[in-house]
């Protein structure tokens, strides 16, 4: 595994976004302190992802996104993240969030599945609402002050 973080980006659908996509991953790895691993983004359609939520988590449907976490206790975080845009749009229109926002929001919930935060039970998902909501907030705050 590598001492130093190595990320990226691939576009299996590619998309406009009104945020520096490779600028916002750092923020948030900087905010849940990750400086150390290897991370795959991959940015799909509901086609794949529902392929993927079959083979490895038994579901026959689409989901915004999948997290695999692919390290070993005390290594460091290697990942692939898959996120489907057009799951990310149809959120976006559910919850009456923007697109970006909708994007920004399942990054950091990847994020967070790769630190082994849950979201099985009303809990979980509670904590996790908040801890995503915490780190947005953080950037927004960050990104005004420069």
């Amino acid at each position: 595994m590598p001492k130093k973080l190595e990320i990226n980006i691939n576009m299996e659908i590619d998309f406009k976004a009104d945020f520096d996509l490779s600028q916002f991953i750092c923020q948030v790895l900087d905010q849940v302190h990750i400086q150390a691993g290897y991370i795959d983004f991959n940015f799909i359609d509901n086609q794949t992802i529902q392929k993927l939520n079959q083979t490895y988590l038994k579901k026959d449907c689409p989901t915004d996104v999948i997290t695999f976490n692919l390290a070993e206790k005390e290594e460091p975080i290697w990942g692939d993240i898959y996120i489907s845009l057009e799951q990310a749009t149809q959120n976006a229109r559910t919850f009456k969030n923007s697109f970006s926002e909708e994007i920004k929001l399942l990054i950091v919930h990847a994020l967070l599945h790769l630190l082994d935060w849950q979201d099985y039970t009303e809990s979980e998902q509670k904590k996790m609402f908040e801890e995503q909501q915490k780190i947005l907030e953080a950037i927004k705050k960050q990104n005004l002050e420069t």
